[in-house]
């Protein structure tokens, strides 16, 4: 799999002007990729690659020696606080050159044992304007991506649209309210 990711990229590369580097910058990847991922079926394949760039030092791995302006990542908050926990400052810093874009949603951590984690509201769960902030902070301006997944992984009924336009203004004005300050 990430092989044929690469090898996709080496297709994109070709055609941007990067492709002479490109086999370089793939080689040591894969080296580490290859030796974690050994001896895996199929679905746990699959369930690690979900998580490729959550902790950050991956990324950077896979980042290294590539320069910033040919290859960017679009960060995304919520997974940034979910995936690295208290070390997100870390993870902000090992990646921050080649942040490209930014991805705006939040959550919380619920349940009896505080282990489910729950999409909400922007603004309501554990990503704050700090971390807004502590992103952005350098970086030039760039996309906003909102994603709001506390209204659930669907096509709206034609009677909820009112409700999913509000939501979305809601978490529009936090965000707004983000960046006046």
């Amino acid at each position: 799999m990430i092989r044929a990711a690469l090898a996709g990229a080496a297709g994109l590369a070709s055609r941007s002007g990067f492709a002479a580097n490109l086999a370089e910058w793939q080689k040591q990847p894969i080296a580490i990729f290859e030796k974690v991922f050994e001896g895996l079926n199929y679905d746990e394949l699959a369930e690690a690659m979900e998580a490729i760039g959550a902790l950050g030092w991956d990324t950077a791995y896979m980042l290294d020696g590539i320069p910033a302006d040919h290859l960017g990542v679009a960060l995304d908050l919520r997974h940034l606080r979910a995936d690295t926990g208290r070390s997100w400052k870390t993870m902000v810093r090992t990646v921050k050159s080649h942040i490209r874009s930014i991805y705006i949603k939040d959550a919380k951590w619920s349940g009896a044992r505080s282990d489910r984690l729950e999409d909400v509201p922007v603004d309501r769960g554990f990503v704050s304007e700090d971390i807004f902030e502590f992103v952005r902070d350098g970086l030039p301006p760039m996309p906003l991506c909102l994603h709001m997944e506390h209204m659930g992984y669907r096509v709206f009924e034609k009677h909820e649209i009112p409700g999913a336009i509000e939501a979305h203004r809601k978490d529009i004005d936090a965000i707004r309210r983000w960046m006046k300050d």
